[in-house]
């Protein structure tokens, strides 16, 4: 078995890294070339999207530096990544706009 971090697919067996990359958020590849931030992945396959023809954007609604997250960036070894972006449990991501993802970033 590897080391974290990585995500294993149960049925088939096959084993994915997850790293952190040159834009800071967590990342999985499924296939050569094709990398998906793992807040994005998460996001499409469990949060319920209110309004798919305007809500286009995953967004991290903490943007603290909680211990949880301190935690993930210190097991999973992550150099780049922000802490906050390594929280991609579901409770903690939402659909939103563009507009609205600004907004929140911005936002003190």
């Amino acid at each position: 078995m590897p080391e974290l971090p990585f995500t294993k697919n149960e049925k088939t067996g096959t084993i994915y890294a997850i790293s952190d990359t040159k834009h800071s958020y967590p990342t999985v590849s499924f296939c050569r070339g094709i990398w998906w931030d793992m807040h994005k992945l998460a996001g499409h396959a469990f949060v319920e999207n209110p309004d798919p023809s305007r809500m286009l954007q995953i967004d991290h609604i903490n943007e603290d530096n909680t211990d949880f997250c301190r935690e993930a960036l210190n097991t999973l070894g992550f150099q780049r990544a922000a802490p906050h972006m390594v929280d991609f449990r579901i409770p903690n991501l939402r659909w939103c706009t563009n507009s609205e993802n600004q907004k929140f970033k911005w936002a003190t």
